[in-house]
């Protein structure tokens, strides 16, 4: 039974994930002017990979500095 409100959190991110991936991905190309529209796209890529590259790894040294790392 303590699976459920996992599950609920999971389906309810899928939901949002759902919306939001297609227009994260098409905002930042309408937005931008027609010239810059490539450096754009690769900036927000770059963004991206580095949030998954070192947002673990920040996580991780944060929780194994334990509750005395200053915030």
């Amino acid at each position: 039974m303590a699976f459920f409100p996992i599950f609920a959190f999971i389906a309810l991110f899928g939901v949002g994930r759902a919306f939001a991936m297609p227009a994260s991905r098409a905002l930042p190309i309408d937005w931008a002017p027609d010239d810059v529209v490539e450096r754009v796209v690769a900036l927000k890529s770059v963004a991206f990979q580095a949030g998954i590259i070192v947002g673990p790894a920040l996580f991780g040294f944060i929780f194994v500095a334990g509750p005395s790392f200053p915030i």
